[in-house]
């Protein structure tokens, strides 16, 4: 690749990610949590800090095991009796605004997913350059970065772009895998 468009693609790059970030965080301290999020960060904080893994056992853990990870010497996950009934949603009440503060744990916890959306638009624009070219790639990105739906599942602490990224990630570099192989794709 030209030392000339490597610039290109670096300023891009840089470009987007100052847009994309800026526009994605420019709510995250406006809004309260949503319907799901408190007990996306009560399940990470007891399967971080305890192993627990059966409060809210609906989706894999990684993702929620990423979102606890920004505070993880921060925030504290005490058994209570509605987490040992499993009643998660009073449980993810009492864990997210009884014993932490609320805001301190979304925060962090919201700017993980704006990386991973970061992730996801780097990730985007490499596989449209291999298919397409620089000029269909820098188009597909601008549509990517205004796309309503991962503007708005960027900024919430919720598994969704966890499982978008990781899952556009695998077919990524299994496609390269499938076209050249090398370790660096198999792993």
């Amino acid at each position: 690749m030209p030392l000339a468009e490597r610039h290109k693609i670096v300023l891009l790059l840089c470009v987007f990610a100052g847009l994309y970030a800026a526009m994605a965080t420019y709510s995250l301290r406006q809004i309260s949590a949503t319907f799901d999020e408190p007990v996306q960060l009560m399940a990470g904080a007891a399967m971080s800090q305890q192993g627990d893994y059966r409060l809210d056992a609906n989706h894999p853990p990684l993702a929620r095991l990423l979102s606890a990870l920004p505070w993880k010497g921060e925030a504290q996950f005490a058994m209570t009796p509605a987490c040992a009934k499993a009643d998660h949603w009073r449980c993810a009440y009492e864990f997210l605004y009884v014993q932490n503060d609320a805001d301190r744990l979304l925060l962090p916890s919201r700017l993980l997913n704006v990386g991973l959306g970061l992730l996801l638009a780097l990730i985007f624009f490499a596989f449209a350059y291999e298919l397409f070219g620089f000029n269909i790639a820098a188009l597909l990105l601008l549509f990517f970065g205004f796309e309503p739906n991962i503007l708005a599942h960027a900024r919430l602490a919720t598994t969704d772009m966890a499982y978008v990224t990781f899952s556009f990630g695998t077919l990524y570099f299994l496609s390269r895998l499938f076209n050249f192989f090398s370790w660096n794709n198999v792993f």
